[in-house]
Order: structure tokens, then C-alpha cells, then sequence
């Protein structure tokens, strides 16, 4: 009796090691690009709440009165937010691009609505978180 292999079984297990190494080689590239896509969502969010955060340390009149102005606070105009509302860049060349909204509800004098939306572009394709928050004047 013969012990070993045949040559023929020796080259299907190579074939078929050789096609298993090929497809984990072609899932590197898509797992990069979701991490980088993990890793941007995270950045935004993490920018989004900062922004909140700065919002809940400010006056209810200030905010009452940007709110009355009905104008959306960007990095070209951040009003009050000036130190706070700008451009990031974070990995993968990706641009966080903020604009905070401040609305009013009822009752106007007691109560806002702040809207962080952060926006920014991956892989050609245009993102965006956004977060909402109200703000009381009843509860500082």
C-alpha cells in the first residue's frame, strides 16, 4: 500500500488555497474604505455633540435672539459660535462641513430646537449627520 499524495490531489488543494487567498486580498480594500467611513460618521458625531455642548453653556436670550434672526449659523457667518463653528478635516481627505439651526417652539419664549447637521463628502458620495436638541430656558 502506497502512502502520499497524487500529484493531481496535491493541485486542486493548491488551487484551492490560492482562491481563498485571492478573495481575502480582495476584501482588504472595501474593509479599509468602511473604516474610514466608521471613522468619518464617528468625527461628525463627536464634532455634532461639541457643538450641542457649546450651545448648553450660552445664555437663553443669546440663543432666543439668534433664533429670532432666522439665519443658520455656518463657518463663513458662526455668529456667536465663531471659535467653535469651523471646517475639520479629518481622515480619507474628508471636509466636516457644520451649520447650526436655532428654531423656536412653543411657547417662543421658553423653549428652542438647535439642529446641528454636519455634512461632508467619501468616495463621492455626499454625507451627512445631523442632531437635534431643545433647549429650555425653564431648565438652566
Amino acid at each position: 500500500m502506497r502512502r502520499g499524495y497524487t500529484l493531481v490531489e496535491v493541485i486542486i488543494c493548491l488551487s484551492l488555497v490560492g482562491l481563498i487567498v485571492v478573495f481575502l486580498l480582495g476584501l482588504l480594500p472595501s474593509t479599509a474604505l468602511m473604516s474610514r467611513e466608521a471613522e468619518q460618521q464617528a468625527a461628525a458625531t463627536h464634532y455634532a455633540k461639541e457643538i450641542l455642548a457649546h450651545l448648553d453653556s450660552r445664555g437663553f436670550e443669546e440663543l432666543a435672539a439668534t433664533a429670532a434672526a432666522a439665519n443658520p449659523l455656518t463657518p463663513s457667518a458662526p455668529g456667536f459660535l465663531g471659535g467653535v463653528l469651523s471646517e475639520r478635516k479629518v481622515s480619507g481627505g474628508a471636509t466636516l462641513s457644520p451649520t447650526v439651526v436655532l428654531t423656536p417652539l412653543t411657547p417662543s419664549d421658553h423653549l428652542l430646537q438647535a439642529t446641528v447637521t454636519i455634512k461632508w463628502s467619501s468616495r463621492r458620495r455626499n454625507k451627512s449627520f445631523k442632531l437635534k436638541k431643545r433647549i429650555s430656558s425653564t431648565l438652566r
